[in-house]
């Protein structure tokens, strides 16, 4: 699954090129649904484990876990078979979604990157099935990495306020 492009960021609020840590967020009605990112050797960014999709009842300590965990999973240098329908199909098997129609369905959508000790939170606007999310790059959102949990959860809800679609 192609999570962004280089051209599409901003270079002066998010330098894709370093970038170091990346992870997707996807708030659904009833779950939140996490994975890294990683970049493949022609600079595309994918989905890549770990998976997680765990209640928006959970605890958000519980849910900040997964996404530190996420973020310190991304892979650079992927080869560039990583691209084609295998990533599409491992990653929606593992979290039991029948098609990117069914993930995306009541989703709004946050990229999030961990850089010097700042998580930088971009929300995105939803474009559908075939265009995936475009980012709101004037809507990033940053906060601290060790900020309390109750500031970064603020953080996180301001981004998903700003999401469109």
């Amino acid at each position: 699954m192609l999570v962004g492009y280089a051209e599409h960021l901003p270079r002066r609020k998010i330098d894709i090129e370093n970038m170091e840590q990346s992870a997707n967020i996807f708030l659904k009605t009833r779950e939140y649904v996490i994975h890294s990112n990683s970049r493949n050797i022609d600079g595309l960014w994918i989905a890549s484990p770990p998976y997680y999709k765990l209640s928006t009842e959970t605890d958000f300590e519980e849910v900040f876990k997964a996404i530190k965990d996420a973020l310190n999973s991304t892979k650079h240098s992927l080869p560039r078979l990583s691209i084609t329908d295998l990533a599409d199909d491992a990653y929606l098997k593992a979290l039991k979604f029948k098609s990117l129609r069914d993930l995306y369905k009541d989703a709004r959508l946050s990229i999030i990157v961990l850089k010097d000790n700042m998580l930088s939170i971009l929300p995105t606007k939803k474009l559908g099935v075939a265009k995936g999310f475009s980012h709101l790059n004037a809507q990033i959102v940053h906060v601290s990495i060790n900020s309390n949990i109750d500031e970064i959860k603020k953080a996180f809800s301001k981004a998903f306020s700003k999401c469109e679609g």
